[in-house]
């Protein structure tokens, strides 16, 4: 996809990463919209119990639709991730810190 993406932290907002930005500027073109990516698997198997083997399912699946739009995970704008009976130790299985 390649369209480029400028990204920026304001002085005034108070987030402060490298990884995590407040506003995400996209210039006109071709985008995708990819969701619903779970943690089946293409070859039927069974879910895995584990949360952190879920979330290594689910970030495979995404992958696999940005190979199919010739995207990458540097060109996804915004990511929303729904999840049942979220504490903060199931948050971290899914989303260690950095």
């Amino acid at each position: 996809m390649s369209n480029i993406i400028t990204r920026m932290n304001p002085a005034a907002l108070p987030i402060r990463s490298k990884w995590l930005f407040a506003i995400s500027i996209v210039e006109p073109g071709r985008m995708a919209y990819i969701s619903g990516q779970v943690a089946w698997q293409p070859n039927g198997e069974p879910v895995p119990e584990d949360l952190a083997e879920q979330m290594k399912l689910v970030s495979k699946n995404v992958r696999s639709a940005l190979d199919a739009v010739g995207a990458t995970p540097g060109d996804i704008v915004i990511a929303r991730v729904y999840m049942v009976d979220l504490t903060p130790e199931r948050l971290e299985k899914i989303m260690p810190r950095f």
